[in-house]
Parts: structure tokens; sequence; C-alpha cells
């Protein structure tokens, strides 16, 4: 196990040893609890309307550059190989910006631009940091806890977003007319990934492990179905499709494809008549007019919202 050593020789209980996996599992737990933090900081600073609103930023940066000097203080083969890949396609990638700055007529934006670069190998960074505290079965499965408690959390912030409409919880801040709630994740697209990884680490759990995971991977997956980007929609499709794979008979399966293939048939033959146009054009324009929800439930969304009105 690689170590640090500070000798003290004025000490009675000998030299103090500072592990790696010590280093890593504390950068780990701390990093997942800022970075979800700081992304809530900066929903609430967009949501406040202040002008500086990247907070999370500064705190990945911070932890970036902490994990990269675990790369230095506890190399190996891998980390080396690694690192020696970052170099040459940094060099490589200052090089096209210089001649790429050469042969403009406008100023080019090199901060900006590194910045893009850097967030190509944020992920890898922070991997080739942390990937041997699998090793450690103990703080690999402290820091795992962790991370579930995190996924939770957001998933039920989401949904308390969803029922009483927070606006700092939507996915999209500042834009109510887009739907979506993201919980305290910032980005969309990050909050995509997030989702993605909670629900894959919860089935993993539960359907491969056999460990008992079943209730908190339904919340998980309930919180993304309000989510309102594509992306998760998708994921969900394929999930879906690879377990009805995964779990049931050929006969089920050929069944099953069937029933699709003749729906979809006779879905495509009703979306190209006049009646199914107007149909969607009358929901499309009620759903602007008074929201998705009102058009999924019939307009019975009036009479809460006059009751809630009432009440509060």
């Amino acid at each position: 196990m690689a170590q640090l050593t500070l000798d003290k020789s004025s000490s009675l209980e000998g030299p103090v040893k500072i592990t790696e996996t010590a280093i890593v599992h504390a950068l780990t737990v701390t990093a997942l609890y800022i970075f979800f933090a700081a992304d809530l900081a900066n929903k609430v600073l967009i949501y406040l309307g202040m002008d500086f609103s990247r907070a999370s930023v500064l705190f990945r940066s911070v932890y970036e550059l902490m994990f990269f000097g675990v790369l230095l203080l506890f190399p190996n083969k891998q980390r080396t190989l690694f690192m020696v890949l970052l170099a040459t396609t940094f060099v490589c990638f200052l090089i096209g910006q210089i001649v790429f700055a050469i042969n403009v007529e406008f100023p080019v934006r090199y901060v900006e631009n590194i910045l893009f670069f850097n967030k190509y190998y944020f992920l890898f960074i922070i991997y080739f940091g942390i990937y041997k505290l699998q090793e450690h079965p103990t703080l690999f499965a402290k820091t795992l806890r962790v991370m579930e408690r995190l996924f939770l959390v957001n998933a039920w912030l989401t949904l308390i977003g969803v029922v009483f409409r927070i606006d700092v919880f939507r996915t999209y801040i500042l834009q109510s007319y887009r739907f979506g709630y993201s919980g305290i994740l910032w980005v969309q697209n990050e909050a995509t990934v997030m989702c993605v990884l909670g629900i894959s680490y919860f089935y993993y759990k539960h359907f491969i492990l056999k460990q008992k995971a079943g209730r908190p991977l339904l919340i998980v997956i309930a919180a993304s179905l309000f989510l309102g980007t594509k992306g998760i929609y998708l994921f969900l499709v394929m999930l879906m499709l690879y377990h009805f794979m995964a779990n049931s008979s050929l006969k089920a399966k050929v069944l099953v494809f069937f029933l699709v293939g003749v729906i979809y048939y006779f879905v495509s033959w009703f979306l190209t008549t006049e009646l199914a146009k107007e149909v969607l054009a009358y929901f499309v324009a009620k759903a602007d007019l008074n929201g998705i929800w009102y058009v999924l439930f019939s307009g019975r969304t009036m009479y809460l919202t006059q009751i809630s009105t009432n009440v509060l």
C-alpha cells in the first residue's frame, strides 16, 4: 500500500503514517457532499439573479487539483501512462490553439477553451485518483453509502419540487414554461448522467447482486420521470427492454414483440389521419395555455389548485 511517512522524532508514538487509502477516501466523501452542495448553491444564486452563479466550478477545480496531487504523490504504471497521455494531448491542444489563433482575425478565448478541454479529462483524473479505493472493501462500502444517501436525497427533493412547484428545483431554472425537475442538480446534462448512474447503481444492486434495493430504485426512477430531458427517458426505455429481455421466456418475447409491432403499425397509421392532426393540435394548444398537468389530468388540476390556494 502506498503511503507517506512524516517522521516526528520527538513523538513517543513513532512516525505518523498517512496512507493513500485514507487520503483518497476523505477526498472522495467530502467531494461528493461538496459537489452536491455547490450545485444547490449555483441554483440558488441563479434564482436570485446573482451575476456570479458558478460556485461549483471553484470547488470542482480545487478537488481536481487535489486528486491530481494523488496521482503525483502515489504514482504507478497506470497513473503514469495516463499522465503522459494527458500531457501529450494538452501540448497538442495548445499547438492547435496557437495555430488557430494565427489564422483567424478574431481573438481566441484561451481560458474558456482550456476549460472545455478540462471537461474531457475531469472524470478520468478523478477515476485514476480513486480507483484503488475498491481494493479496500470497508472504506469502499462507506463511500457507496454516502453516494446512495445523496442519490435518495436528491430524488426526494425532486419529488417535493414537483408537488409544491418549487422553482429552485426545476431542471431549467427560471424557465417555468419548460417542464422538468432535477432537485439540487444544476446542469441538465449532468442531472441526466446522475439519474442514469443512480438508477443503474440501484438496479445492479437489487437485480444482479440480489441485495435489497427495490425501494430506493423505485424512488430514483420516480424522480427521474420528472427530469424532463430526452436522455433519461431513452435510458429508461432501454433499461425496461433490457430487463424484459433478460428475465422473460422466449414465448413471452415473441408475443410482446408481435404486439408492439401491431400497435406501432396502427399508431403510425392513425397519426397520418386528419383526425389525429386535429387532436394533437388541440392538446398542444391546451398544454401551451394551461400546462402539461392540465392536459394529463383533463383539467382536474384546476380544482386542486383552487383547493390548495384556499388552504394555503
